[in-house]
């Protein structure tokens, strides 16, 4: 049986991912799974803990916090080129969790358990974006425009009182209206388009932004992106039709054009801002392309 590093970030979840920890290591004990606990304590610690653990010949991950932890990790195992090679696991304790909605993880502590013990895996695909201040990984969802500019607004707003879903629709509301919609080139896979750009958003997940379904053909191990563009757009038909894009029955606009593809390139007259599993990452010109099976997770 495995001896899993935990990757633990005590201020996911205004700090409750702390219960979380303290009742899953109870477990573990009873189940004689081994493990080693590491703690973040200010951003990018994810990447550096998780360098730590390879140094120390660790080959099992497990993260205790949220999507923004978990991106560290997956970028400390890319970056060290160890993501096939290991195995990443994530109990959720995060405000978003849509990686984990994505994948049905389970909720129930019993079950997580059992699912370590199994240490059943398999690989899935890494998105990786580079522009000129960054190159990140992504495990889930990135994207360009106005979903990036709701990131940037949301993380201002995180608070420990406030609900993860409500900080997301109180940025969304206050980026809304005050959004410039830049003309854009996009090269979808060889395609060339040139538009006003409202957002568009490469999934290997489905789920972004607390539980919105904008990528809703999304799969992790299909070896593509699931595209969502969407060109100029009325601010109140967006914000009439909020419910649509929880449910992902937002595709027939008129706007809104989907793709499959593994490499999408993005040029703009002005710098629009960029973000990859909802963690800002700078403005365009950028490329997102796709990694085929790439980091091995655990299955549940």
């Amino acid at each position: 049986m495995p001896h899993w590093c935990i990757i633990f970030n005590p201020a996911a979840a205004g700090g409750k991912s702390g219960r979380r920890l303290k009742a899953l290591c109870k477990l573990l004990d009873q189940s004689q799974i081994e493990y080693t606990v590491m703690q973040t304590r200010q951003a990018g610690d994810g990447t550096t803990r998780c360098k730590e653990a390879l140094a120390q010949q660790f080959s099992h991950f497990l993260v205790i916090g949220g999507d923004g932890t978990l991106n560290e990790v997956v970028n400390g195992l890319m970056e060290s080129h160890s993501a096939s090679g290991s195995v990443l696991a994530l109990l959720p304790a995060g405000t978003g969790n849509d990686f984990a909605r994505g994948r049905q993880i389970p909720k129930d502590l019993q079950r997580f358990v059992q699912a370590l013990a199994r240490n059943d895996s398999e690989l899935i695909d890494v998105g990786h974006i580079v522009n000129s201040q960054s190159s990140r990984y992504f495990i889930n969802m990135a994207g360009a425009g106005f979903d990036a500019a709701v990131a940037i607004k949301a993380n201002a707003l995180k608070s420990g009182w406030l609900p993860a879903q409500v900080s997301y629709l109180l940025a969304l509301g206050l980026t809304l209206f005050g959004y410039p919609q830049s003309e854009v080139s996009l090269n979808i896979q060889e395609q060339k388009e040139q538009l006003p750009l409202f957002s568009v958003l490469c999934g290997n997940g489905a789920f972004a932004g607390n539980g919105m379904k904008l990528a809703p053909g999304a799969d992790f191990n299909d070896q593509q992106f699931f595209v969502t563009r969407v060109r100029k757009i009325s601010p109140w038909k967006v914000l009439l039709n909020v419910h649509r894009l929880f449910a992902g029955s937002f595709l027939h606009f008129k706007e809104v054009a989907t793709y499959q593809c593994q490499k999408i390139d993005i040029q703009a007259d002005k710098p629009i801002p960029l973000q990859a599993d909802g963690e800002p990452v700078g403005f365009s010109p950028a490329e997102i392309r796709l990694i085929p099976s790439a980091l091995r997770i655990l299955r549940y």
